[in-house]
């Protein structure tokens, strides 16, 4: 009788203080007071809105009848008490509700102390990390898995989880039926879990390769064989799956009948950062493919088709080229591109190499760069000794009338390195040869007054070139390997001495002498003779052959010529070429201004050639280059990732140290 009535005494309060809210409620919208219970709170934010009835009066408000939008949970771990929050999209009132904690989910025990009767075992909660000391009885199955608290210790299984390994067998058939290791989900390291062993494919959960064709069973499952049955010949086609959420803008995959079984346990196609998605061209991410390096030897014939899958709809592209990702001596990876079919919304390539490879545009990226004639570059030289040897034959008046031989020439002096040495030659007939400017000078305004009408009078009686330039081999001087020894023939017509040829090729040779030719046409046969004896003339002396069908022409000519000799050129000794420090091309379209006569830019103690690698990467056709170059580090900054160490002493220069 007594419990009814104090059953029926907290009824009746409990009504009461309901009715009171709900009438408080009701008398005054504008008085807000703060509501809770032990499960939901809400905030003191007003929740009255403005009237947007224009009737009304200016000072009227409306209750805002709440929209929220989905509960967030906050980051406390799961076993300890946490609130999660929703919003309302209108007047951001906030509401908050409790969440129950989790019990502590116990993970990699360690054994305190055991007797027979009792075992004391420390535990990491998964969840928050907690360490937890917990006391359980020897004979007793604390997590009901059929073994005793005493054997799990024993076995080293976690007393407090049925599968220790999370592989889905119970530990106590493992232990007692399919003999697999309760503390290893694959206890063979074959790349199936021993669930999927017993239960799925009827593979050997003890035995990497069940079929024993040398292949392992999870790379057969993965590659669509059958692990139970051997076979002779693995044709792989395989695509690797992305985890949900993973950029997929471009898919890999990799073709081959040539991998063998040690090839494919060990092949992968890893997704690769190096390339930003910020850079020009980029049409998705970089994978690397790979097969362990100790199956791979100097007799291994690589013969593999890669692939990249891409969206024709996403991506606006023009040129989808396969580079692939060498990296140089400064461990700096470098793009090059490789011979790409396309067919529908695939990139393929045949490679013999494994590595890292990527999906580019390769007309966005040729777009960013300046693009020269191609030429033959196997060094750098520090100095240059150059002799021009001008023909001043009487048939120059015809053929070049506005001496326009004369006006590049003295353009072309003023475009060469503040140290390179300069001689002036004019010839025609055997008598009529002349060192204008007596030797090699280094002074650029005396050596162009010697290229004036004054001293070029086109009057000469014949052409007598191989003799002139056999003569003129003695105004070098220098025989250092550094110094670049460089002739200019310029000429209109047909020698009369042709018969030297062979002599002064081999004799340009010996001396480590290159001629660069230029022919100015003359009429229909000059084509021809120039291609028996000025072409090969240059060719064979590691020099260049120009064509000037008209002395308008002659500009293109000794333009090329300066270009290839800021090619060749390392005026300050920095390792970088002077047409590289006043070209600067980076692949992702920064330059910067460097000086051809500083070897230290910046002036951090490091030359620009040890800041900056230079590379060459020629166009789609073959026919054109591009000298570009990878960052080290800024040449133009003594500290180029702003971390206050110089780059000289920073081991990461272009990354800010933490």
């Amino acid at each position: 009788m007594l419990k009814a009535l104090k059953k029926m005494l907290v009824f009746v309060l409990i009504l009461s203080i309901v009715l009171a809210m709900a009438a408080g409620c009701k008398s005054d919208k504008k008085d807000k007071s703060d509501k809770s219970d032990k499960k939901t709170q809400t905030s003191d934010k007003d929740t009255q809105i403005p009237d947007d009835d224009d009737d009304n009066d200016d000072n009227q408000t409306t209750v805002c009848n709440h929209i929220y939008g989905g509960w967030v949970q906050g980051n406390t771990p799961a076993c300890f008490v946490s609130y999660q929050t929703r919003f309302c999209s209108i007047c951001q009132h906030q509401e908050q509700q409790l969440i129950e904690p989790k019990a502590h989910s116990l993970i990699e025990g360690k054994l305190e102390s055991m007797d027979e009767n009792n075992i004391t075992a420390r535990f990491r909660c998964e969840y928050c990390n907690m360490l937890v000391i917990e006391n359980v009885a020897a004979t007793g199955d604390y997590d009901n898995d059929s073994l005793t608290n005493l054997v799990e210790v024993q076995l080293g299984t976690n007393l407090f989880n049925t599968d220790t390994d999370g592989d889905g067998i119970n530990d106590n058939i493992e232990v007692s039926q399919t003999n697999t290791n309760p503390l290893k989900a694959d206890s063979d390291d074959d790349g199936l879990d021993d669930k999927a062993e017993v239960f799925v494919y009827l593979t050997n959960p003890l035995l990497m390769d069940t079929d024993r064709d040398g292949v392992m069973d999870g790379k057969e499952v993965l590659l669509g064989f059958d692990p139970k049955y051997p076979t002779d010949y693995f044709s792989v086609s395989y695509t690797p799956e992305f985890e949900q959420g993973e950029d997929t803008t471009v898919v890999p995959s990799l073709n081959s009948s040539t991998l063998s079984p040690e090839q494919i346990n060990t092949l992968e196609i890893v997704r690769d950062t190096s390339i930003s998605k910020s850079s020009v061209g980029y049409m998705g991410d970089a994978f690397t493919f790979s097969v362990d390096e100790g199956t791979i030897t100097e007799d291994t014939d690589i013969s593999v088709e890669i692939g990249f899958q891409f969206d024709m709809n996403a991506l606006n592209y023009t040129n989808p080229t396969i580079y692939e990702l060498e990296t140089n001596e400064h461990g700096i990876a470098q793009m090059k591109p490789v011979d790409t079919t396309i067919y529908g919304n695939t990139a393929s390539a045949l490679v013999d190499k494994f590595t890292t490879y990527v999906l580019m545009d390769r007309a966005a990226i040729e777009n960013t760069l300046t693009w020269i004639d191609v030429y033959n570059i196997d060094r750098n030289y520090d100095y240059l000794e150059i002799v021009f040897v001008m023909d001043d034959s009487g048939s120059m008046s015809g053929n070049d009338p506005y001496n326009e031989r004369l006006a590049v020439a003295i353009d072309l002096i003023d475009k060469l390195p503040a140290n390179a040495r300069v001689a002036v030659v004019k010839f025609a007939d055997y008598y009529d040869y002349e060192v204008l400017s007596g030797s090699l000078i280094d002074n650029k305004e005396l050596a162009k007054l010697y290229l004036t009408t004054d001293k070029f009078t086109s009057n000469g009686n014949s052409t007598y070139m191989y003799d002139a330039i056999e003569r003129s081999f003695d105004i070098f001087e220098s025989t250092d390997s550094d110094t670049m020894r460089m002739l200019v023939v310029l000429t209109d017509g047909e020698a009369h001495d042709t018969e030297k040829h062979d002599s002064v090729i081999a004799a340009a040779n010996m001396n480590g002498i290159n001629i660069y030719t230029i022919g100015l046409s003359y009429g229909y046969n000059s084509s021809s003779y120039f291609g028996s004896y000025l072409m090969p003339l240059a060719s064979e002396t590691d020099g260049e052959f120009y064509y000037a069908s008209d002395a308008s022409n002659l500009a293109d000519a000794f333009n090329a010529i300066g270009e290839k000799i800021s090619l060749i050129t390392d005026t300050d000794g920095d390792g970088l070429s002077d047409y590289y420090e006043n070209n600067t091309n980076i692949f992702s379209g920064i330059t910067y201004n460097l000086d051809m006569n500083d070897p230290d830019t910046d002036d951090d103690g490091l030359l620009d050639g040890e800041e900056i690698v230079t590379t060459i990467v020629y166009s789609i056709d073959g026919t054109q280059m591009s000298i570009t170059g990878v960052v080290l580090s800024n040449p133009s900054l003594k500290d180029s990732d702003g971390d206050g160490i110089l780059d000289r002493f920073d081991p990461e220069p272009m990354i800010p140290a933490a």
